[in-house]
């Protein structure tokens, strides 16, 4: 996976703004903006996982994490472990 590109960088540093005012879909249509190829990011991942989990949807939260953990089987066990909290 190629490095985010400066276009990307800005559609997640405003996509975790709008997350950060709880605008959840402009959130969702940032991180939408961000390339196909380079969506996999560890920091792509860890928001869009927030997001779907503050938004209360649970089944797409667990899907990334099952879709993740073998690629971060560390952050994935977080994500699992935070999920049970919440």
């Amino acid at each position: 996976m190629a490095a985010l590109s400066l276009a990307d960088i800005h559609h997640l540093e405003a996509a975790q703004g709008w997350f950060e005012r709880g605008q959840w879909a402009k959130c969702f249509d940032e991180l939408e903006r961000i390339d196909h190829n380079n969506r996999g990011d560890a920091r792509e991942l860890a928001l869009r996982w927030k997001l779907y989990n503050q938004a209360k949807s649970h089944v797409a939260a667990a899907n990334l994490v099952h879709g993740t953990r073998w690629r971060f089987p560390e952050e994935a066990a977080e994500y699992r472990d935070t999920a049970s909290l919440n």
